[in-house]
């Protein structure tokens, strides 16, 4: 049987459409994250039901109990095939290491694949991690893993990415049907973790809602940061990933216009002739992925 790991639900996304083209069959699912929410339960359950069988786990243990917890699920198991797009990460590692497998197989985690300063091209751990690591039996991290790639599957064919023996897969959002609604057009901001991105984000949220003044326009929040911040948004909740959202309200409106901070979400729309995308430049915003793909900046 296969190992399936994921962390995401953009990730749980794209599980579920390499089971529906038939590239991954019979597996275990074993679901990390660092937080027990609805969205995360949400996708999980959605997975659970094409596994044999499956483990949630959150990631809420200090070093080094996680090992412990890692090498019990998994010392000793056999698995033909392991998929994951987190090979950044300690907990993918400890499984190869505690585990016995076939192949490695990965698939996108978002922009941060193909953007080359982020955490699946540059090492974070430090040499004296990686030697306490190792002493508790991690043989693996972020080069050793991505060495290991036997196949990337992908939905960017136009963007470098971590393994150049890659297979591009249509997007799962092309099994989605898109009926273009009646109404003209509507605006769509993408929320962000704000004080992730600024020091001053009271002065940056204050500068958007000046940008959309008294007009109305849909809020959709960071899944990490669900505070309702605008009087004017209109705010759409709920557990599915942001693209689904936008999906739907094209079933509404015939155009839509959205706004963001250069979003894995925005590039996966990005393809999409009746979505323009339009990315915040500000000095407050500290951080800046140099993503090229179809959209224009907006000064605030």
């Amino acid at each position: 049987m296969d190992l399936i790991i994921c962390n995401t639900p953009f990730q749980a996304i794209q599980i579920e459409n390499l089971i529906k083209k038939e590239i991954i069959k019979e597996f275990e699912l074993f679901f990390f994250c660092y937080e027990e929410t609805e969205q995360m339960l949400f996708y999980y359950n959605k997975l659970r039901s094409y596994s044999k069988c499956s483990k949630f786990y959150v990631c809420n243990k200090r070093f080094p109990l996680y090992f412990f917890d890692i090498k019990y699920i998994f010392g000793n198991k056999k698995y033909g095939n392991i998929y994951t797009a987190s090979v950044e990460c300690i907990y993918t590692h400890l499984i190869l290491s505690y585990s016995s497998f076939g192949k490695l197989f990965t698939f996108d985690d978002g922009s941060a694949n193909f953007i080359n300063t982020s955490f699946y091209y540059v090492n974070k751990r430090s040499k004296f991690a990686s030697i306490i690591y190792r002493v508790f039996g991690c043989k693996y991290d972020l080069f050793k893993t991505k060495g290991l790639i036997n196949k990337h599957y992908t939905i960017y064919p136009n963007f470098e990415n971590i393994s150049n023996n890659i297979e591009v897969v249509d997007f799962c959002f092309s099994y989605h049907q898109i009926k273009k609604g009646d109404k003209e057009s509507v605006d769509v901001l993408l929320g962000t973790v704000y004080k992730e991105i600024t020091k001053q984000s009271d002065d940056l949220i204050k500068k958007i809602g000046n940008f959309f003044e008294d007009e109305n326009f849909y809020y959709i929040p960071h899944p990490r940061d669900t505070e309702k911040y605008f009087k004017n948004g209109i705010l759409i909740d709920g557990v599915e990933i942001a693209e689904i959202k936008i999906l739907k309200l094209l079933e509404v409106y015939k155009k839509i216009n959205v706004y963001g901070f250069n979003s894995t979400a925005q590039v996966n729309l990005s393809n999409l002739e009746n979505v323009s995308n339009f990315c915040f430049k500000s000095e407050l915003i500290e951080r800046d992925f140099d993503v090229k793909y179809n959209y224009k900046d907006v000064e605030i």
